[in-house]
């Protein structure tokens, strides 16, 4: 089940193809299902045997899954690279909910604007607007272009408050004109929005990010992947390689 589940959800190989083993200890559904079956008097008084049998297997199978089910469960953490990752990383925000591709803008402007919304409705920024997030960034913007070169633009908007920073990312296949000082067309955009309380950890997410999409064989997978699912793959490759630093406490 959660083989399918996972394959059928589009997540990544490396994690549907070790959640079966990670789902042994939880037996609360077997155990309910027995008590169902112990405390219905047709079923218990028509079908003793059958009751009976069934009772012993699960509650060995209980007794088994909850001895060597914890051992398991770390192994396909491990086998699925999750492990550790209960501690919030830098590049956290970039999850697959919050990446775009193919983003397809007609213009800087127009890519903003589809990234403000798209940021504004996946993290419930219900008292901004579209237009706050877009202004905040438009003023920056035309002071000094947030591409960076080599195909990436990292454009940012302040928050008046929120938990914590947050992001979304948009790949655009064919490329779009943002002012770049190197005058090639931005491929990869990851739009940042720091709240007023996190302002110190701003900048490093930013060398962060910048040092996570300078690799050309992490933009090279970027530029190919079809799904969210494949960019966040490409990314947590990279992560685990080179740069999966923790924020501090």
């Amino acid at each position: 089940g959660g083989y399918l589940g996972g394959k059928i959800g589009t997540k990544i190989a490396r994690v549907y193809e070790n959640i079966g083993m990670a789902l042994l200890p939880h037996a609360g559904l077997a155990i309910g299902l027995i008590v169902i079956l112990n405390s219905d008097p047709v079923i218990a008084s028509n079908y003793p045997e059958v009751v009976r049998e069934l009772t012993n297997v699960v509650l060995a199978a209980v007794v088994i899954f909850e001895i060597i089910g914890p051992p398991l469960v770390r192994r396909s953490i491990r086998n699925a690279d999750e492990d550790g990752k209960d501690r919030q990383r830098i590049v956290e925000f970039l999850q697959e909910e919050y990446i775009v591709t193919p983003l397809e803008a007609t213009d800087k402007w127009d890519a903003i604007r589809q990234l403000a919304a798209f940021l504004k409705r996946t993290h419930g920024l219900t008292e901004l607007t579209v237009d706050d997030l877009v202004e905040s960034i438009e003023e920056r913007e035309k002071s000094i272009s947030t591409a960076m070169g080599s195909g990436v633009a990292i454009p940012h908007a302040k928050l008046p408050s929120g938990p914590d920073i947050m992001g979304v990312m948009g790949i655009c296949p064919n490329g779009i004109d943002f002012d770049a000082p190197d005058n090639k067309p931005v491929h990869y955009i990851i739009m940042i929005a720091t709240p007023r309380e996190h302002q110190q950890r701003h900048l490093q997410v930013m060398a962060a990010v910048a040092r996570m999409i300078s690799d050309t064989n992490t933009r090279a997978k970027l530029l190919v992947a079809k799904t969210p699912a494949e960019v966040y793959e490409a990314i947590e490759v990279e992560s685990k390689e080179n740069y999966n630093y923790f924020l501090e406490d």
